[in-house]
């Protein structure tokens, strides 16, 4: 059976339960549950009894150099706990440098040199987590000159290394072809079908 579901939202908790047949998974923001007091407790424990809960990142910074500090992915190991998701998602992005946040998602340079920094480090955290990862396609106003690959060989290139899988965003999607003038369609069958998890709109 596909999930089918939709971003879960605290205001909107008592409608979202109340019409629960009409869906059977809800995203949460994982880094608004990392340091969960007793009421996200019971908030998480109620959504797992009605649906599949999908935490979905901020911070892993894949592109990175460092790895995520421990503290942060032993937070994600607690919230996988109480969830108990099929997989864990983030962001195809670098979001710290040297454990310092940009404050927002930056692209990835598409070369030799970092796809084995992002093929590392999926692999650490994938093996530390325990489960699969998933990265979402972010939207970006410009590409960093020189790269080696395009951002779907990239991606592949990726996807075929770590196993990990895809969250094809197609809001993105739409605004990275009209920044650059890309055909979103050809994108998305660049990618590997065999790997792609989730696919999400923004409305």
């Amino acid at each position: 059976m596909p999930q089918i579901g939709l971003g879960f939202r605290r205001g909107l908790k008592t409608e979202i339960i109340k019409h629960k047949k009409h869906f059977n998974c809800v995203e949460i923001v994982a880094d608004s549950y990392l340091h969960v007091t007793k009421f996200q407790i019971k908030e998480l424990l109620d959504l797992y009894d009605s649906f599949t809960i999908l935490p979905h990142g901020l911070r892993l910074s894949i592109g990175s150099v460092e790895r995520p500090p421990q503290s942060y992915l032993d937070s994600i190991v607690k919230l996988l706990d109480i969830t108990q998701p099929p997989y864990y998602s983030d962001h195809f992005a670098i979001t710290d440098i040297t454990y310092k946040t940009l404050g927002h998602l930056s692209p990835i340079w598409y070369t030799d040199r970092c796809l084995e920094i992002v093929i590392n480090n999926i692999q650490s955290i994938q093996s530390f987590l325990g489960i699969p990862l998933v990265f979402e396609t972010i939207t970006h106003p410009f590409e960093i000159p020189c790269g080696t690959m395009s951002q779907e060989q990239f991606i592949t290139l990726v996807c075929q290394e770590t196993g990990c899988g895809i969250l094809l965003d197609i809001t993105n999607i739409f605004i990275n072809s009209q920044n650059f003038g890309n055909s979103p369609e050809d994108f998305i069958k660049n990618l590997p079908r065999d790997y792609r998890v989730q696919c999400e709109k923004v409305t």
